[in-house]
């Protein structure tokens, strides 16, 4: 049985709190990122999880030097319960819009990371192939060193859902967003979820088993820019689009200052849906961290526009 945690105390308003009572728009609200390295550490966690580690030097600069042509991201991550002398769990995640994919390693030591050839990996080379795994694995925020908001709501989230769906679920380091506390994203789709609750989050990982997405949770997918997102979230909800991956994206520009038009593909019947946005850059201000003394702008994503037609033959489609 798992020790029992220490009362923690925190400020008499958290940055969720805050965004909550706004009515802060959820959706297009999470980071990008293409490729997700995700490695079991067990140790306590810092507020820059990473980089105050005590992974050897050269483990830290392979997780923190990136790859040409993709946005990555690296999460540490952990169980409760898990035993020491079980080997360390390394996740490589290719968060790829249609074709998303999910490599699981088993390391002795953490210098075992460094004789994987990430771009082979992420490049879908038949030598890793072995590697791939059809497991699906839910992260919830637990940092509360980053923020205090996701010790308070992601770690009742964190049992519930590791209650539910056991080994599939981790803690994990900062997502981006605690004001959207609990955050979680699951994968391999990389879809990002806020404002999950501990009663919430079995239907939500019920729901992935489906391949569905929640629009009630829902912040966006990480193969998407914010603007891109956002344009999703309305595709999805004004056409009831819950499957996953659903939609294709055929283009998106910035039209204007504040105007953005992007165009999908639904996969099932071939129509294509045209949004236009209207970004409102301080539509309002929120508390973006806990421990802020004053509120900060946040954006607003407007539907200016909606449109929808037929797909031509030769247009992009799955497969």
């Amino acid at each position: 049985m798992a020790a029992e945690m220490p009362r923690r105390s925190f400020p008499s308003q958290l940055c969720c709190d805050s965004s909550l009572l706004a009515g802060e728009q959820l959706f297009g609200t999470a980071p990008r990122a293409d490729v997700w390295f995700l490695l079991e550490y067990r140790e306590a966690w810092a507020a820059k999880a990473l980089q105050q580690s005590s992974l050897p030097e050269a483990v830290r600069v392979r997780l923190l030097a990136g790859l040409d042509g993709y946005s990555v991201r690296t999460q540490l991550i952990r169980q409760e319960g898990r035993r020491s002398d079980r080997p360390i769990a390394f996740f490589v995640v290719v968060a790829d819009e249609l074709l998303p994919r999910l490599y699981a390693f088993q390391l002795r030591t953490y210098k075992d990371l460094l004789a994987l050839d990430i771009p082979a990996i992420v490049a879908g080379e038949p030598r890793y192939t072995a590697s791939l795994s059809t497991q699906l694995l839910f992260l919830i925020c637990t940092n509360g060193r980053r923020d205090p908001a996701c010790a308070r709501e992601g770690l009742a989230v964190y049992r519930a859902a590791q209650a539910y769906a056991g080994g599939s679920v981790w803690q994990t380091t900062h997502l981006g967003g605690h004001r959207f506390a609990a955050t979680g994203v699951f994968f391999p789709h990389g879809v990002y979820y806020g404002r999950v609750t501990a009663g919430s989050v079995p239907q939500l990982i019920a729901d992935y088993h489906q391949q569905q997405i929640d629009l009630a949770h829902f912040r966006g997918r990480a193969c998407y820019d914010k603007p891109v997102q956002a344009a999703a979230y309305y595709v999805r909800e004004l056409n009831g689009l819950h499957t996953l991956p659903g939609i294709h994206l055929i283009e998106a520009f910035r039209e204007a200052d504040v105007y953005w038009s992007v165009r999908f593909l639904s996969l099932a019947d071939r129509v294509v849906h045209t949004i236009r946005l209207e970004v409102e850059p301080a539509g309002l201000v929120v508390q973006l961290n806990s421990r802020d003394s004053a509120p900060s702008p946040v954006s607003r994503y407007r539907l200016a526009g909606y449109s929808v037609y037929a797909a031509e033959a030769g247009e992009p489609h799955a497969g």
